[in-house]
């Protein structure tokens, strides 16, 4: 059967949806990183976002195993595999990392709270209320030299 054979280039074409999108965040964060001041740490992300990163490549498997299905009720979509499995791996991941990246959440937080103290709405962290203002991020968030 086709699919068995070509399983493999589906999930390689998969996992490079889900890279590209990966990349791209990458180059997202660290532009909203060096707007917060901060310094992206590559391994970092890994260790707070790797639960983010296996699923979107779950989403790729998943997709695997819904495709005899799928051609089942449309054969012709097997034509389209390759496609279909590097859009799901990008769609997919863009997805996930939008809904659950840890790593955005942080900086996005602590620009917010710059924000806010820019806007006057929140008073400048100083060693005296550090304590009484709301905690952003338990990260990094030392700001680059």
């Amino acid at each position: 059967m086709e699919i068995v054979q070509d399983s493999w280039i589906y999930l390689l074409s998969g996992a490079i949806g889900v890279l590209i999108q990966i990349l791209l965040k990458i180059k997202d964060l660290k532009t909203h990183a060096t707007a917060a001041n901060m310094q992206f740490v590559f391994s970092k992300y890994l260790k707070d976002d790797w639960p983010t990163i296996a699923l979107s490549f779950i989403s790729v498997g998943a997709f695997a195993i819904f495709l005899p299905e799928i051609i089942a009720i449309k054969p012709e979509v097997l034509k389209f595999a390759r496609i279909g499995f590097a859009f799901i791996g990008f769609t997919g991941s863009s997805v996930i990392q939008m809904l659950f990246s840890a790593t955005s959440k942080k900086i996005l937080s602590i620009i917010d709270l710059k924000t806010n103290i820019a806007d006057g709405t929140v008073p400048p962290i100083t060693p005296e209320n550090k304590e009484a203002l709301p905690e952003v991020a338990k990260g990094d968030t030392t700001k680059k030299n």
